[in-house]
């Protein structure tokens, strides 16, 4: 009896360790989506609206996170904005197409808020214009991408100018650049980038990324597609 008892708890022990392995699964992988959706509205407003820092961007642990890009008024710079909104579901799709259901009722908000953009600068009719626009800066910064979902799943936030002077490293800026984007005295700046630079390596970025589910062999495949 005793000895049945005995595997009866190892088969209940078992099971709970399998439970709690699929759960902490699930959680990391839920957690690489929100990066992935993030750091995607990132690189585009990066490049679109490279005049603007925004003022931080962030997960939280729940598969959910933050874009927080401050307010534009400028008529340019709302399509541009528009564009960068997109661009969150854009490279969450893109890391998983076969989650698309649930990755546009995550981004329902994002649709919302692009559509009231829209709507002030009356170009509704263009929506799928800038949906493309997003996909195309999606496809073309996908590197940069990952270097910044990787760094918010090390650090889960990044304020505007650090997150900036990351993609300035990663294209290849000397430090001493990439340190004017931090706004913090030059001193500072320069003691801080080098720490940057070792998170940077492809070494570590892909590591960090694998942790959560995500096999750096789907950079050929989300390339070709």
């Amino acid at each position: 009896m005793m000895g049945r008892r005995r595997e009866q708890g190892q088969v209940a022990r078992a099971r709970e360790l399998a439970g709690t392995r699929a759960e902490a699964s699930a959680c990391a992988r839920s957690d690489l989506h929100a990066a992935f959706h993030e750091a995607g509205h990132f690189v585009a407003h990066h490049h679109f609206v490279p005049s603007e820092s925004p003022l931080e961007i962030a997960i939280f642990g729940d598969g959910t996170g933050i874009y927080a890009p401050g307010e534009v008024r400028d008529r340019a710079k709302v399509r541009e904005r528009v564009v960068a909104v997109y661009a969150g579901a854009a490279a969450d799709l893109r890391l998983d197409p076969s989650r698309e259901e649930a990755i546009r009722f995550y981004a329902r908000h994002d649709d919302l808020e692009a559509g009231r953009w829209l709507d002030r600068i009356g170009e509704r009719e263009r929506e799928a214009d800038y949906r493309d626009r997003a996909r195309s800066v999606v496809a073309e910064h996908w590197r940069e991408i990952e270097v910044i979902a990787a760094m918010l799943l090390d650090l889960d936030a990044l304020r505007g100018d650090v997150a900036n002077m990351i993609l300035d490293l990663v294209g290849g800026a000397d430090l001493e650049s990439a340190a004017k984007r931090l706004q913090v005295p030059p001193e500072a700046a320069m003691l801080i980038v080098p720490i940057f630079v070792l998170r940077l390596t492809p070494e570590h970025v892909n590591q960090v990324l694998a942790r959560h589910g995500y096999d750096p062999r789907q950079r050929a495949s989300n390339s070709a597609a």
